[in-house]
């Protein structure tokens, strides 16, 4: 085999040994899909209700401490919900999605809802 030959044949296996390694990543690929997605797919299930009571307390608790900034409001004070709310979003009190009741608390002490932690309703 002369060089010019041997040239030729290096730059088609080359291109055919590319396409293999692309292949076999594609394959891998495809394997980690199948596996991961199904774990990842809450298939026919609502979200858990807890979650986004969760975010809501959390939301109130941020709202009732920027109240007790603004008002140089110390530990222990009773927050004010009319005051509070202007520190949340649109200025509108969350409600619990199973209908529990938040009780705001006073500064220093986390809100809680009705649900209580029995139910995951608490940060």
């Amino acid at each position: 085999m002369n060089p010019s030959e041997r040239d030729q044949h290096d730059e088609s296996g080359a291109g055919w040994e590319t396409g293999l390694v692309l292949a076999i990543l594609l394959l891998g690929a495809a394997g980690a899909v199948l596996w991961f997605a199904p774990r990842l797919v809450v298939s026919g299930r609502r979200m858990p209700s807890r979650l986004p009571c969760i975010h809501n307390l959390k939301e109130l608790d941020g709202a009732k401490e920027q109240w007790a900034l603004e008002n140089k409001k110390t530990v222990g004070a009773i927050p004010d919900l009319r005051e509070v709310c202007v520190f949340l979003k649109n200025s509108v009190m969350p409600q619990c999605p199973t209908k529990g009741v938040y009780r705001l608390n006073p500064v220093g002490v986390t809100p809680t809802c009705s649900r209580g932690a029995a139910e995951g309703h608490t940060i």
